[in-house]
């Protein structure tokens, strides 16, 4: 499956720093907002996690307010609704509550805070893979 992506970091230096301190595969996911609307966070899946209740996500964003990059838990991500929208092989996601995304007669937009538009199909992640769960 093939996702367009709009990634806030340069995820390849990401998963080789994390991947080479967690001494297993790291892997970007996707960027969207998690518990804060409108701050959209890359979202990474650890095939080793350091601790047994942790699924393995984390996620980097940008403090706005101290202009400074942090990293958090992302397990939260996984049972959220991702509603995409495909065009020739490539998929779309809106990754905030004011991102849309508009590909010929489809469109989807509102992020993971409420699912708006038509013509998509709806995912979620499993273990650091999208499942369609409704089309």
């Amino acid at each position: 499956m093939k996702i367009n992506h709009e990634p806030l970091t340069d995820t390849d230096q990401v998963e080789k720093y994390y991947g080479v301190e967690t001494g297993g595969e790291v892997r970007y996911i996707c960027t969207t907002e998690l518990d804060k609307p409108d701050v959209p966070v890359d979202i990474f899946y650890k095939s080793k996690p350091k601790l047994d209740d942790h699924r393995g996500y984390f996620g980097i964003y940008w403090d706005k307010d101290s202009g400074s990059l942090y990293s958090m838990n992302a397990d939260m991500v996984e049972g959220m609704q991702f509603a995409m929208v495909e065009k020739d092989g490539l998929w779309h996601y809106s990754s905030t509550v004011s991102d849309e995304k508009i590909v010929d007669d489809k469109t989807v937009g509102g992020g993971r805070q409420s699912i708006t538009g038509w013509g998509f199909d709806i995912f979620a992640l499993d273990q650091g893979v999208f499942i369609v769960i409704d089309k």
